[in-house]
């Protein structure tokens, strides 16, 4: 009875486990319509809204794969944005580089939110503010906190970090903000190293109470044929390939990483890929100075004291004092401003002539 029986039950049986797996198909069709309707709203966003300038290159490749249609395609959390701004009758570089929290389609939401409501930023002080009175200390403050009004109602569930960047585009001066973000990269000569900013704030989305106090910006500048090196934690979370599944902990091997690259992001994503398996979504954004620059104040003081160091002259001397009191008189605020003019008065306190001291 069993073996008269046997054949209809296997072809029962076969049926059954058809339609478990069309069934199985059909959900998985659904989802990855919604991943590519998903990636087709994300991808717009981001992006070098200024392309003509030429001097911006972007590269995203988010962890989740996928194909819907014989499409291929991705999703995640990571994005990239560069533009223009004018502020205070100067043109600034605008870069953003944003790593929303939580991969495939959490990660998604959050990067088309960070997005959105900075690129709707960017478009009003295009088109409606006046900003010939705007610095572009007020305006970062301003973004930052429109952020995180945005992200705070999330209560926590969606959060993410980013560094924003303003570049003059004419003097190369440069203000960072950090927001719990790896740090950015100066290459320079081909010689790379951190851009090491102090970092008060956490990711935007998190409960904790934001006060002033804690919004800060670090200022550098970029001097003519410098990369600015943007990129998101998946530069270094990376499962090494030498051993059995170690993470990756050393984060200066991004630095060796650039180098070997030149600042190309096609050859700094396979630098990195030769070290292990990317366990997360990677962006990469770089920023290329080309525009030529008469030598800042502060730099022309820069060389008068190194050579000052090595031979004390009157010439010398004198010369480090006139520009020194040109950068008293402009108001110079900057920390390394202020420690050259400390430096010069101060050689000129030893100087066997008193009277330069008081010039």
């Amino acid at each position: 009875e069993l073996n008269r029986d046997l054949d209809q039950k296997v072809r029962e049986r076969t049926s059954e486990l058809q339609k478990s797996m069309e069934s199985v198909r059909a959900l998985k069709d659904q989802q990855d319509g919604d991943y590519y309707l998903t990636s087709l709203i994300l991808g717009p966003i981001g992006g070098d809204l200024a392309r003509s300038r030429r001097d911006v290159s972007i590269l995203v490749e988010q962890k989740k794969k996928f194909e819907f249609r014989n499409r291929e395609s991705e999703i995640g959390g990571d994005i990239c944005i560069a533009d223009q701004l004018e502020l205070g009758g100067k043109r600034y570089r605008v870069l953003l580089n944003g790593d929303a929290m939580g991969k495939s389609v959490q990660g998604a939401g959050g990067a088309m939110v960070l997005g959105t409501v900075f690129r709707s930023a960017l478009a009003r002080t295009q088109l409606f503010e006046n900003t010939s009175n705007t610095t572009p200390e007020h305006w970062m403050h301003q973004v930052y906190v429109e952020l995180e009004t945005v992200f705070r109602p999330f209560d926590g569930s969606m959060m993410a970090s980013f560094i924003l960047a303003l570049v003059e585009e004419k003097t190369g001066f440069a203000y960072i903000l950090n927001v719990e973000h790896p740090w950015a990269v100066l290459l320079r000569e081909g010689e790379a190293r951190f851009i090491e900013t102090e970092c008060n704030l956490r990711k935007i989305g998190v409960t904790a109470e934001f006060t002033d106090l804690d919004f800060r910006l670090d200022t550098f500048r970029l001097h003519f044929g410098d990369q600015l090196i943007l990129g998101s934690d998946g530069r270094d979370d990376v499962w090494l390939s030498d051993q059995d599944r170690v993470m990756n902990d050393d984060h200066t091997r991004f630095l060796y990483h650039c180098e070997a690259s030149g600042g190309d992001l096609e050859s700094l994503r396979q630098e990195i890929k030769k070290t292990g398996e990317i366990s997360d979504d990677l962006s990469l954004l770089t920023f290329q100075f080309n525009e030529e620059m008469t030598i800042p104040v502060e730099d022309d003081l820069y060389q008068r004291l190194k050579e000052l160091e090595s031979a004390i002259s009157l010439s010398a001397l004198k010369g480090a004092l006139e520009k020194a009191g040109s950068l008293t008189e402009g108001g110079a605020e900057q920390e390394e401003s202020l420690y050259r003019i400390a430096a010069t008065y101060h050689l000129a306190s030893v100087h066997d002539d008193p009277g330069y001291a008081t010039m």
